[in-house]
């Protein structure tokens, strides 16, 4: 699910009824496994927390949120400082370039490192080779999307996808604030 600036300026940000959660992945807890993912633009130009507490109320709503394209362009750390994220996806432009450069390894590890010391999750993004899955392994990172996995697929086989090869909701890693205190 992806957010616009523009949706998160006309009010409260509500999950929308009739929407994939309740309905294509009724056989599993829905906040488990959907993420919104928003691009840094969505927090570009913002002087007032509108767009944050925008992203704050969806996740009190059990969403998680990944940062998408991390390290490209407009990217900046101060995003992990400022909004709230759970998950970093590293972008296809450095995944690409391990085991090519040394300098790709170099922020990819970095993100890692930083990643891990701020509790977040990190998906590399692009993996498109068994090398580079291995890299990236062996790096730290062992969650990601890409054509070695899968090609994109029609919405009715993600519920059979999921249930197979994502995962398994025993593996907590971020505690709400509800539920620490």
């Amino acid at each position: 699910m992806r957010l616009s600036r523009r949706k998160c300026r006309g009010g409260p940000v509500r999950l929308p009824a009739g929407s994939l959660m309740p309905t294509s992945l009724s056989l599993m807890s829905w906040d488990s496994y959907v993420v919104l993912e928003v691009n840094e633009s969505v927090f570009m130009g913002d002087s007032d927390q509108t767009v944050p507490r925008a992203v704050e109320a969806l996740r009190e709503q059990g969403l998680l949120v990944a940062l998408d394209d991390f390290g490209t362009g407009h990217a900046s750390l101060t995003h992990l400082l400022s909004f709230p994220v759970d998950i970093i996806k590293i972008d296809r432009s450095f995944v690409e370039r391990l085991g090519v450069d040394e300098p790709s390894g170099v922020v990819t590890r970095a993100i890692l490192d930083i990643a891990r010391q701020l509790d977040m999750r990190v998906v590399a993004e692009g993996i498109e080779t068994g090398q580079r899955a291995d890299i990236l392994a062996r790096y730290g990172c062992h969650m990601g999307q890409g054509y070695l996995y899968s090609r994109p697929v029609p919405a009715q086989d993600v519920t059979p996808m999921l249930q197979l090869f994502g995962q398994k909701p025993d593996l907590p890693w971020r505690v709400s604030a509800s539920a620490s205190g």
